[in-house]
């Protein structure tokens, strides 16, 4: 199956480090990069990054067909969407 994310995010800018705009496809694969657990610290907090990273594993296994796109807001405000 194909995994597509869809971005609704008017003021989210898709940029790396360096402040280099980047594609929605590095933006999502970078997204679904894991991230390192902490050595000591919280147990819960650990728990919850191991969660996470789990997801991101199974997305990458379950979807290796993926994509991203950017969904262009109508209107600026959101209450004016109402």
């Amino acid at each position: 199956p194909h995994f597509l994310w869809l971005l609704r995010d008017s003021f989210l800018e898709l940029k790396d480090e360096q402040g280099r705009a980047v594609p929605p496809k590095h933006y999502l694969e970078t997204a679904l990069e894991e991230h390192p657990l902490p050595q000591g610290g919280e147990q819960a907090h650990r728990e919850a990054l191991e969660y996470k990273n789990q997801t991101r594993r199974s997305i990458k296994e379950l979807f290796p067909d993926r994509d991203c796109f950017v969904l262009v807001r109508p209107m600026h405000e959101e209450r004016d969407l109402q």
